[in-house]
């Protein structure tokens, strides 16, 4: 991806319509350099990988609010709640119905126990 396209994914993609060619291409040459180490000896443009660094980068896309970063944090500790809640109740089922099952066969085993003596 060239300044050029990169442009025309900012006015039109992003909806910044007072962006310039020069803010794209500074942006591609901030990208260029955190992700490359040499990133003079390349051609300035973007691949694929560099775009979607720029796309989930806080410090280079600016429309990516932290209210997004927080509200993917909430959304995996709600998964990581909701797999323990389901883990803990499937245990404390199957332990009761396992003690459930013990407690009625106690009553069984003692009269044929005593049965067998008399």
């Amino acid at each position: 991806m060239t300044a050029e396209q990169l442009h025309r994914f900012l006015v039109d993609a992003q909806g910044q319509g007072g962006a310039k060619v020069s803010d794209a291409e500074e942006i591609l040459l901030q990208g260029l350099q955190k992700r490359h180490h040499m990133a003079k000896f390349r051609k300035h443009a973007l691949t694929l990988d560099d775009f979607h660094h720029y796309l989930f980068s806080a410090n280079l896309n600016l429309p990516i609010d932290n209210k997004v970063t927080r509200f993917l944090f909430s959304m995996i500790w709600f998964f990581h709640l909701s797999y323990f809640v389901i883990y803990f109740f499937h245990y404390f089922y199957a332990s009761l119905a396992f003690t459930s099952l013990v407690i009625a066969a106690i009553p069984t085993l003692f009269v044929s126990v005593l049965t067998s003596y008399l």
